[in-house]
């Protein structure tokens, strides 16, 4: 359970109570997966992440974890199940010691086929096949950054296991942008098509 507060410049606070998850996951439905194009979890029920990753690995399905902040073991187990690591800052600097550039580089050790860190209004940083990229953020009036790291992070249906070989590439930065001009959580949160047309304007 959440609760969520919007000031007046769009900046979210967010108080939660995650509540107790059970330590046994053997009751999610994971032979519904067979034909999905993508999973995403985060580190929030490690052993609901794990049990769901492990299958999508078996079936080779792509993995997306939402790097939130956890404990250091609980990545160790996510991570080398994960094929597109996208941490928050202070998630990267809690289990690297670090949100650098450098620090982020460590998690090649997982063989991740990306791994990102989301920095505001910053923009983002990322590792692909052993290079670092990076892209600014778009300058947006901001109404609501509820549901921004989701817009980037969260799969969506029309985008294809393929493309998620650069997430960046697939307009998850402008995806996230876009967002911080809607008010509202998931209803706020753009479509591809949103996208496009937003590129079209802005580049």
């Amino acid at each position: 359970m959440s609760g969520v507060i919007v000031d007046r410049s769009g900046e979210r606070q967010i108080a939660n109570f995650r509540g107790q998850f059970p330590a046994d996951a053997d009751w999610l439905p994971l032979d519904e997966l067979a034909g999905t194009s993508v999973v995403l979890a985060d580190p929030r029920w490690p052993e609901g992440a794990v049990a769901l990753f492990g299958k999508a690995r078996s079936l080779g399905i792509p993995t997306v974890l939402d790097g939130d902040v956890a404990d250091a073991s609980v990545f160790e187990q996510l991570l080398p199940l994960t094929d597109h690591a996208v941490f928050s800052e202070p998630a990267l600097a809690g289990f690297a010691g670090s949100a650098s550039d450098e620090a982020l580089a460590k998690i090649s050790r997982f063989n991740c086929r990306v791994a990102a860190v989301t920095r505001g209004q910053a923009g983002v940083s990322w590792y692909e096949d052993g290079d670092l990229k990076s892209r600014i953020a778009y300058s947006v009036d901001v109404v609501d950054t509820t549901a921004r790291a989701t817009s980037f992070t969260a799969p969506t249906r029309s985008r294809s296991a393929a493309a998620l070989a650069s997430p960046i590439r697939c307009h998850l930065h402008r995806r996230a942008a876009l967002k911080c001009t809607r008010p509202g959580g998931r209803a706020g949160i753009p479509t591809i098509d949103d996208c496009i047309a937003f590129m079209r304007i802005n580049e």
